[in-house]
């Protein structure tokens, strides 16, 4: 019986198995690589041997009449995956709003300009004595500006803050632009009235500088106005000598928009941008800046349903240093300290 079995295994290529009582040993290599194992699986084609066939060293072997299986598996995943495309496709055109948003965010955002080198777009810092450094920060403020107007940029506007003036880097007292970006379908509710303002909602240096701007405001103005407070975080007494040009708000027309508004330039292109945006800008003075010290400046939007959460979520943070010829040279020759929170 047993001869009988292990001829007819023997007939179907399969490697006859020793006597159970002859010594024999176990080849610790992986299955696949061990002696005739392809006998062991006889009806199993491998992916590689489509390609090449080892035993026979050519490649291509398989006979005509052995691809036809490939091939319809071929051609049923690419009719498959083109049905699929067209439905996602077909889905996301029925869907798929192109005059809005698909995600929307529920309140206006912070930008700012003129911004840092790309690697720390928040630090500006210049060299009021120095030509290249006011020249740069010029460049990069007026093209910041020249988005929104295209003709000369109106210099009554920001007061002091011109490019007459070089907006301020020619000297210590720099000029800053925050805009408030757009968002659609947003209806922004302000602060009217300083009884509004709950004590336990802000900070209280927060709370004292908008509580007094509201105060400040002739009532007839206070409508429809989002406010802006900005503190340095790490001056003395967290006070900054900063004025705001035109004024610390803005009227919320200028930022409540229901549909996306599109300016034609001419026959070939069109812009979102134009000098009505400006009115959205405020320029903010800043005085008295110590050389050689970075200071770290935090500004905040304020309305009923504005919340102030994460950095450009309702609040914006840049750095500002002013520098002399000898603040490279100092910097340089200071030696290396360790942080108490690095050890």
């Amino acid at each position: 019986m047993y001869k009988r079995i292990n001829s007819k295994l023997q007939h179907h290529k399969i490697v006859r198995m020793p006597n159970h009582i002859d010594s024999y040993y176990l080849d610790s290599r992986h299955r696949h690589v061990y002696p005739n194992c392809e006998y062991h699986f006889p009806g199993i084609i491998h992916w590689p041997k489509l390609i090449y066939n080892a035993d026979k060293n050519r490649y291509f072997a398989l006979r005509p009449k052995q691809w036809r299986y490939t091939l319809l598996y071929i051609m049923g995943y690419v009719v498959f995956m083109i049905f699929f495309n067209w439905v996602i496709y077909r889905h996301l055109c029925d869907t798929v709003k192109t005059n809005e948003p698909l995600i929307k965010l529920n309140q206006p955002t912070f930008c700012f300009g003129p911004i840092g080198e790309r690697l720390s777009y928040r630090h500006i810092e210049y060299n009021p004595n120095s030509h290249a450094d006011v020249n740069e920060m010029y460049q990069r403020t007026h093209n910041f500006l020249r988005k929104y107007c295209r003709r000369e940029i109106n210099n009554t506007r920001f007061g002091p803050c011109n490019h007459y003036l070089k907006y301020g880097y020619n000297t210590q007292e720099p000029c800053v632009f925050i805009k408030i970006n757009r968002i659609l379908g947003v209806k922004t509710i302000p602060y009217e009235h300083s009884d509004d303002l709950s004590r336990s909602h802000f900070r209280k240096i927060d709370y004292l500088n908008l509580k007094r701007l509201i105060n400040a405001t002739d009532e007839k103005m206070r409508k429809d106005r989002i406010w802006f407070t900005c503190t340095c975080e790490n001056c003395p007494d967290l006070k900054a000598d900063i004025d705001f040009y035109p004024n610390p708000s803005i009227s919320t027309k200028y930022v409540d928009i229901k549909e996306k508004i599109e300016i034609k330039i001419n026959s070939y292109s069109n812009t979102f941008y134009s000098a009505w945006d400006l009115n959205r800008v405020v320029a903010l003075k800043i005085k008295n800046l110590d050389i050689n010290k970075e200071r770290k400046f935090n500004c905040r939007m304020w309305a009923k349903n504005i919340e102030i959460r994460s950095d450009s979520y309702g609040q914006l943070t840049f750095n500002v240093l002013v520098k002399d010829e000898w603040y490279n040279k100092e910097n340089s020759t200071k030696p290396f300290q360790v942080q108490k929170d690095e050890i």
